[in-house]
């Protein structure tokens, strides 16, 4: 019942990305109108998937039934809004420090004063978990993607 209402209630987005795509289409390409509409799609796709498991672990504190493992499971959900806007940005070619120190050193300052709220749910000796994963799923989203530009033609 609950992906019903879901879906009844996002509708607007389905009519308002058929507009945008019959419109831009015309000015950047099928292909680049595409692209940004995917990007939009994932991009409202991660929100819905935070916001679900936001009401769960609030759900979780109210009943004092908070543990590590739904920590460890809910806690990705709520950063995959950040875990897509980092894979977006590694998508830029880092051919310097500099270029890193312009694009990347900004998202990932604001990423963690966002991650911050996350990590306050996490008890102290396990805060610094929290952070190492962090790194390492900063580090695997930035080398998959400079990977992937790595492979294009230009």
């Amino acid at each position: 019942m609950e992906f019903r209402r879901f879906i009844k209630e996002h509708i607007l987005f389905a009519i308002l990305s058929v507009i945008v795509f019959l419109f831009y289409r015309q000015i950047i390409g099928e292909f680049a109108t595409l692209v940004v509409l995917c990007i939009l799609f994932a991009y409202g796709s991660a929100m819905a998937a935070c916001h679900f498991a936001m009401t769960k672990l609030d759900r979780l504190e109210k009943t004092d039934s908070v543990t590590t493992k739904s920590l460890f499971e809910l806690s990705p959900i709520i950063a995959s809004p950040i875990y897509l806007l980092w894979l977006i940005f590694s998508l830029i070619p880092i051919l310097s420090y500099e270029v890193w120190l312009i694009t990347g050193l900004p998202i990932t300052g604001i990423a963690v004063l966002a991650l911050q709220s996350i990590a306050e749910h996490w008890e102290k000796p396990w805060r610094v978990v929290f952070w190492l994963m962090q790194i390492l799923i900063y580090l695997c989203l930035l080398f998959a993607g400079q990977s992937v530009v790595s492979l294009l033609p230009f």
